[in-house]
């Protein structure tokens, strides 16, 4: 799943266009993450078949929540799982079922799957601060008391939300500048500005293109 910061960044740009509520849209794009602060698998919350498929059913959460698509906080939510569907089938398989992996230092070594995870991860972090500072993001969402959504999405009770909201606080307040071992900071911008070029052209036929957003 692509992590946090870069569904900050793809929803951002996305409302470069939609021009909604940025806190609400944010706190939607980085909800379903509150079922690893709980210990839960993710299959609920980000509407999968099975907990480690990486693949998000986005019709699962279309039949049960198209109603209130123009809401900012259910949109975020439908923009994280498409990102992470992207994520998962254009991105960063290329990686995860490659048998050796080329690190940006110019070594080959053969990982297992759930190491190269687990590099990646690392990776996550290391883009943070740069990630930031390209799209301009404003994070106050993260430092200020948190504006509940008014619509609820029952596979993430609004009174976790905090968990999730202070959790990836620490996550930025600890981002760094260091090197990263395997993925590219521009090749992952690229993905983002993919993403969100994909995911504006759907939601504008979710949201008849033209109508009003409150």
């Amino acid at each position: 799943m692509a992590s946090a910061v870069i569904h900050i960044c793809v929803a951002k740009k996305i409302n470069d266009k939609l021009k909604l509520n940025p806190k609400l849209l944010y706190l939607g794009t980085i909800a379903p993450d509150t079922a690893k602060i709980l210990n839960q698998t993710k299959d609920t919350t980000h509407f999968q078949e099975k907990p480690h498929d990486d693949y998000p059913k986005l019709e699962w959460f279309l039949e049960k929540y198209r109603k209130n698509i123009n809401d900012p906080y259910v949109l975020g939510y439908y923009i994280h799982l498409y990102t992470d569907r992207l994520w998962t089938t254009d991105f960063i398989n290329k990686y995860l079922f490659s048998s050796f992996i080329h690190l940006k230092s110019g070594e080959d070594i053969s990982l297992s799957k759930s190491d190269m995870k687990e590099l990646l991860y690392n990776d996550y972090t290391n883009l943070n601060v740069g990630l930031i500072d390209h799209y301009d993001l404003e994070l106050s969402l993260f430092y200020e008391d948190i504006i509940y959504p008014e619509v609820e999405i029952s596979e993430v009770p609004n009174d976790k939300l905090h968990l999730v909201v202070d959790k990836m606080g620490v996550i930025i307040k600890n981002s760094t500048n260091d090197k990263n071992y395997v993925l590219d900071h521009h090749e992952v911008i690229k993905f983002i500005d993919y993403a969100s070029d994909i995911i504006y052209e759907d939601i504008k036929s979710l949201l008849n293109i033209d109508c009003e957003v409150k």
